[in-house]
């Protein structure tokens, strides 16, 4: 029924929220009755979860509310941005919000209009309750259907007793703070129809859907609470607002103990089942009379050497040529054998005086290889001795 702009007060230069009524609706009395009332509200409400009214009035017959400027985005935002809300989130926005409503309560103010596009969400974390325009002082009666023909509510939050026009008092906002949670916490509402009226004949016939079937990691106290929440009768709600915040602060600290990622522990589950299945496989193949693998060599063994000793044996890095020191012919000499080819030859001459047997000889026959030998320069350069 309003739009509001944002301003800056010229005098206390600040930024404020200016709610204007709508030109269509300043000549009706029974709209400019309702935005004043919305004015009065606010302004006898103090909470520091329920945005303040700085001044109403007239201004050329503009009807207006100075209210403050939340810098942030309404949890109707929040929900298009990014979908379902995790439990601790969602807990954290809800319980401020019940502590709005009851200091309204405590007034004898029924909001009547709760839904996610009126809670703000501050920048740093902080949560405002907006819009007052539908609230009421409880026993006054007022029409469900305005002069314009628009329902005193919103469809898809409206309680079964507003809908049908009977006296509320706050278990009317309980119901529809129920349905804003089921919301927050399933990604959707819970009642959905293509016109208004198709939504709220759902609201006062058909059950609430079960939270616990829509997501899975809500905790079952919660689903449960949720269903208290949006009972149809009013005298089976939730009583209070103070046994409603007793209930959502159990549900919070006992969520704090969980752990916090039950995708995980189903993966862990998983697991686990696999195990059992692969143990159990492993146990009747081990109980079967199946005679064990005969393991065949693959690696042809060859002698360096048919007499004398052998030492300091070097394997080329492509494992084609073994380098090693023989006393085969009575000196000890540098041998080079082609393990494919099954050939070997000299790399030192036999007249050399001999070298002692050790890794240090090795090293210092690698130094005495000359192109004339067949172990050319090229090759030696790829060879690892140790």
């Amino acid at each position: 029924m309003g739009t509001v702009f944002l301003a800056r007060h010229r005098q206390l230069q600040r930024l404020v929220a200016v709610k204007l009524l709508s030109d269509s609706l300043a000549g009706e009395k029974e709209a400019r009755d309702r935005f004043l009332r919305e004015a009065r509200s606010m302004a006898s409400l103090e909470h520091p979860n329920i945005a303040r009214v700085y001044s109403f009035g007239e201004e050329e017959g503009q009807a207006y509310i100075e209210m403050e400027y939340v810098d942030g985005e309404s949890l109707a935002a929040r929900l298009r941005r990014a979908g379902r809300m995790s439990v601790e989130e969602t807990l954290r926005v809800v319980l401020p919000v019940v502590d709005a409503l009851n200091a309204a309560w405590s007034k004898g103010i029924v909001h009547r209009d709760v839904k996610p596009s009126n809670v703000l969400l501050t920048s740093s974390g902080e949560v405002r309750v907006v819009d007052f325009g539908l609230a009421k002082v409880a026993g006054r009666g007022d029409p469900v259907i305005t002069g314009t023909g628009e329902m005193v509510g919103t469809p898809a939050y409206v309680s079964p007793e507003q809908a049908t026009g009977e006296t509320v008092d706050h278990r009317s906002d309980i119901y529809s703070l129920g349905v804003m949670l089921y919301e927050m916490l399933a990604g959707e509402r819970p009642f959905q129809g293509k016109t208004p009226m198709a939504i709220v004949a759902r609201q006062l016939h058909e059950p609430l859907p079960p939270l616990e079937k829509a997501v899975s990691d809500v905790p079952p106290e919660l689903a449960g609470l949720v269903a208290r929440m949006t009972e149809k009768d009013p005298r089976r709600r939730v009583s209070s607002y103070e046994e409603l915040r007793v209930n959502l602060s159990s549900v919070r600290r006992a969520s704090v103990l969980r752990p916090p990622m039950p995708q995980a522990k189903r993966h862990v589950y998983l697991a686990a089942a696999v195990l059992v299945v692969l143990l159990g496989v492993a146990a009747y193949f081990a109980r079967r009379d199946v005679p064990a693998p005969v393991i065949r060599p693959t690696v042809q063994v060859d002698k360096l050497t048919s007499r004398g000793t052998v030492g300091s044996p070097v394997l080329s890095p492509d494992g084609r040529y073994v380098a090693y020191l023989s006393d085969e012919t009575g000196r000890t000499t540098l041998w080079l054998r082609d393990v494919t080819e099954r050939t070997e030859v000299p790399l030192v001459d036999p007249s050399m005086e001999n070298t002692r047997t050790s890794t240090s000889s090795a090293a210092m026959a690698s130094r005495s290889i000359s192109p004339r030998s067949p172990w050319d320069e090229t090759r030696a350069g790829s060879f690892v001795f140790l």
